[in-house]
């Protein structure tokens, strides 16, 4: 029986969910392919920081004499939005796989939002994997062929 794999290419700013789907390829040989089904953007992450609060940079507070900077909590913030936008993924995967029965699931995001994905739970019983690689803005093929090439995901049972 054919398994069902969901592919996770996710980082702060963006999220794409895939299937793996065999098709038929150049000399009729069957071929496998990632099929986009879900894009989740986190707006907020694509701004620049001059575009997200009304000033791009930490101001500076004078006492006795000499300035101090001044901490605005933008790290804290991005950290923040970060965390959530972890949570609206993990909730649409979730949904996602429960609607497409996936047998498997392949996390891929950089080390850093990996974390935020992993401290959250994974419903609907399917094996997860976790690669922590910066492959978000890959295209579907380049993917596909990064993640079979390195042993991430393997396509002879789909």
């Amino acid at each position: 029986m054919n398994k069902q794999t969901t592919v996770v290419l996710a980082d702060a700013a963006r999220a794409r969910i895939f299937t793996v789907e065999t098709k038929r390829g150049q000399g009729g040989r069957d071929e496998p392919s990632l099929c986009e089904h879900v894009d989740l953007i986190q707006s907020g992450r694509r701004a620049r920081p001059a575009e997200q609060l009304s000033e791009s940079r930490p101001g500076t507070r004078r006492g006795g004499g000499s300035e101090h900077a001044v901490d605005d909590h933008r790290d804290a913030r991005t950290e923040e939005a970060d965390r959530k936008f972890a949570g609206e993924v993990v909730r649409e995967i979730g949904t996602f796989c429960g609607k497409h029965a996936s047998d498997r699931l392949l996390v891929v995001a950089p080390p850093r939002f990996l974390g935020h994905l992993k401290s959250r739970e994974f419903s609907g019983g399917q094996e997860v994997s976790y690669v922590g690689l910066d492959i978000s803005d890959f295209t579907a093929s380049k993917a596909l062929d990064h993640l079979t090439r390195h042993g991430h995901l393997k396509i002879d049972d789909n």
